[in-house]
């Protein structure tokens, strides 16, 4: 039976204003940065109003994990009233929920602002309504997470609008290679590379760093649904540890193959390093500084490029050759973190890890799976990957010597000869198989976007 459900699909194109359209671009990206700030420090404001209020009427209760709340001894409440959350237990350090009135006004903020400053009137308000939706998304990952409260972006780094509504605010035409966006004076110039599927739903321009213009569009369509049979299933591990100048061993996959990932920021050393040596000569700010700014611009994405095109070709040659992948489930972010030892000791560590740490920068673990997850969507397993490297795939046991630095061992209860990454793989595999047969009773009813994620999210000192 084949089963219909609505995906999203992104096309990213290149867009070429004129010098109107260009300024207008500007504007509406200098005013949408402006707001997010106006909107953040409202938002603020109610934040710790409502922070303030949880501390008096919540915490006030508690010594410890213990509340002294008259509801939760058993009393009976003064007046009749009852206490402010008297259907959960909320001890002390949890993340704190928004409880303020910002919520509720934003868009009445947004009436207010259009009314007292005129140029607002000039932007779309789908373009404004969606600098509301971006501070009230980086809220709530902050009351999910409990970390990570929301910034004050700076000017230069805030580079995209959003057009949304479909087609009452966003027209194209793929023939004449024109776009229409609402309140945009004129129609842009698009280079369509590649065929839209699928109804737009929205449009957003961005500016890279050197000035180029762009416009992404993302989609949505019904796919079709097969079910399929777990019938080809690969486990990767991810070669952290193996990246260095000597081996460029970037994944290694269950059926003992390896991909090499090619030297990127090394390719670009040399020549990156002439330029900036002309540019520190130059004045600051003169005509000849900005000239070699934009060289080493033109250097960075250059190898971006080639970094990203060739993940696509990786990622997408996976996602067509197997049914299912099972990745590592870690925090990679956590390979980056400082160190805090004091002193000596941490400027010797710090030296002896700058070349293991530029290889782990150069290889985009994190952009992989990304990629790899966006293109497969619940097709990709995330398992524990605890003793992934010390476990024999033959007979289970657990080598506890096994360093990092050893790449092969041998198991000295069945003593089978283990490549390290391969053994990892496998074991890797098995864990996703054994999640496969499971899932129906796991997951029922589900499909998860991000893959199916068991186990915790963790960094095991030793894999």
């Amino acid at each position: 039976m084949v089963e219909k459900e609505i995906d999203h699909q992104a096309y990213k194109y290149r867009i070429y204003p004129t010098n109107r359209q260009k300024q207008y671009i500007e504007m509406c990206i200098r005013s949408c940065w402006w707001f997010y700030r106006y909107v953040l420090h409202n938002r603020e404001d109610d934040y710790k109003s409502a922070k303030a209020e949880y501390a008096r009427e919540i915490l006030s209760w508690y010594t410890g994990n213990r509340a002294y709340h008259p509801y939760w001894m058993g009393l009976p409440p003064k007046e009749n009233k009852q206490p402010p959350i008297a259907h959960e237990f909320y001890p002390r350090g949890v993340p704190l929920r928004h409880r303020g009135k910002g919520e509720w006004t934003t868009y009445t903020l947004l009436k207010i602002v259009r009314k007292k400053y005129p140029f607002m009137e000039e932007i779309p308000a789908v373009v404004l309504q969606n600098v509301l939706d971006r501070v009230d998304s980086a809220f709530q990952n902050f009351f999910r997470s409990g970390t990570g409260y929301p910034k004050y972006p700076k000017e230069r780094n805030y580079r995209s609008i959003v057009w949304t509504g479909g087609s009452d605010s966003i027209r194209l035409d793929e023939s004449s290679g024109r776009i229409r966006l609402s309140k945009f004076p004129g129609s842009l110039k698009v280079v369509y590379h590649r065929p839209i599927t699928g109804s737009v739903k929205r449009a957003i321009i961005s500016k890279d760093g050197l000035g180029q213009y762009y416009v992404s569009l993302v989609c949505e369509y019904d796919s079709e649904q097969t079910p399929t049979e777990p019938e080809r299933v690969v486990g990767i591990d991810m070669n952290i540890k193996a990246i260095d100048e000597s081996s460029r061993s970037f994944i290694a996959l269950s059926d003992g193959s390896k991909i090499n990932i090619p030297r990127f920021y090394s390719l670009i050393g040399d020549k990156l390093a002439k330029v900036q040596k002309k540019q520190a000569k130059c004045e600051r700010g003169s005509a000849e500084y900005h000239k070699f700014a934009r060289i080493v611009s033109h250097i960075y994405e250059d190898r971006n490029n080639k970094q990203d095109n060739w993940l696509n070709v990786l990622t997408y040659d996976l996602s067509s050759k197997y049914d299912f992948v099972v990745l590592e489930d870690m925090n990679l972010a956590k390979f980056h973190e400082k160190r805090d030892k004091p002193g000596e000791a941490a400027n010797m560590e710090l030296a002896a890890d700058r070349g293991s740490r530029k290889a782990w920068t150069e290889a985009p673990f994190g952009k992989f799976r990304q990629q790899l997850t966006y293109k497969m969507k619940n097709r990709v397993i995330l398992v524990d990957p605890k003793n992934t490297s010390k476990m024999c795939n033959s007979c289970g046991q657990l080598n506890e010597s096994l360093s990092l630095s050893d790449r092969e061992w041998t198991c000295s209860k069945c003593g089978v000869h283990h490549d390290r990454d391969t053994n990892a793989a496998i074991n890797i595999l098995n864990r996703g198989k054994f999640e496969l047969n499971n899932r129906d009773k796991q997951h029922a009813g589900a499909s998860p976007a991000h893959g199916i994620r068991t186990g915790s999210s963790v960094l095991p000192k030793d894999r």
